[in-house]
């Protein structure tokens, strides 16, 4: 490690390549904590940090050739098998980066959250990249096949860059997209409220994704970063589209391992109507609908 990174690493996340790089006490941990056999592909510290009022206490989290470790000062380590994730969520929100996990082993759900400096995510993102496409089987990656650009009309630049930066480097091919638009509701005197934000969720040959903002406060903000949510298709058991008074949602059912999960977005009716045609349309990857 250069001189200005120990200096930085007080206070910012880094990634090295060797555990002897790490901080002693994490460094053990990790030692302790890593399976017989693993190979350290990457350590992502994250120094201890105040988020959202708490404190967080140092941690890393330990790339290897099937999965990640997680270790910390304040807990239990943990392991997660990336061919048994049901789920994986990155948030790229300004100053706020965030990585949310969700596996099964032995029976049981296992949830990674760790919240981190935006800045790390250009460290790890090789790293990231890898596990994501150890977790839907595509370890190689690479160039999506192109699509043509009816696949994606209507949805705003902002998104359509947005798939392509932190979906389909995968090398998977694009199916279908909905776009649901931002609905607000007139609040009176106590002001607008946003029903439903600005929210995309495509369908590729291995994987769903949705990429989505964050809820504005006020009608007339600029939402800057996206949340991104990807379920493994290996993992989408059922698809359950759950009415409402004046949105429904779908409700993906994850099951691996014997363990069941679900992860749930909200979208307007004609948008459920579009993803249902979707959907059905996946054993036909040349006849999905793009608008």
């Amino acid at each position: 490690m250069e001189p200005w990174q120990a200096r930085s690493s007080e206070f910012h996340p880094y990634s090295v390549d060797r555990l002897e790089e790490m901080p002693q006490e994490l460094q053990d941990r990790a030692r302790a904590a890593l399976p017989s056999g693993a190979l350290l592909q990457a350590a992502f510290v994250v120094p201890e940090e105040e988020w959202e009022g708490k404190t967080e206490a140092a941690q890393a989290l330990l790339f290897t050739q099937t999965g990640v470790v997680q270790v910390t000062l304040s807990g239990a380590p943990l392991q997660i098998d990336a061919a048994t994730l049901l789920w994986l969520r990155s948030s790229h929100l300004l100053l706020h980066g965030r990585i949310e996990l969700v596996a099964a082993a032995e029976g049981r759900l296992l949830r990674l959250v760790m919240a981190f400096n935006a800045i790390g995510w250009r460290l790890i993102q090789p790293a990231w990249q890898a596990l994501v496409g150890r977790a839907i089987g595509r370890e190689r990656g690479g160039a999506h096949p192109p699509f043509s650009a009816d696949r994606v009309a209507g949805v705003p630049e902002k998104f359509v860059d947005g798939l392509e930066r932190y979906g389909l480097y995968t090398g998977e091919a694009l199916v279908g997209a909905v776009f649901q638009p931002a609905l607000w509701s007139s609040g009176g005197l106590a002001g607008d409220e946003q029903q439903l934000h600005n929210t995309l969720v495509v369908l590729t040959d291995a994987s769903v994704l949705v990429l989505e903002e964050e809820r504005a406060l006020v009608r007339r903000s600029e939402q800057l970063g996206l949340i991104i949510t990807r379920m493994p298709l290996r993992a989408v058991e059922q698809v359950v589209e759950v009415p409402g008074a004046a949105h429904g949602q779908l409700e993906f059912v994850l099951t691996s391992g014997g363990c069941t999960d679900r992860c749930s977005v909200s979208l307007a009716a004609e948008a459920l109507r579009r993803w249902a045609l979707l959907w059905a349309s996946r054993s036909q990857p040349e006849g999905g609908e793009g608008r």
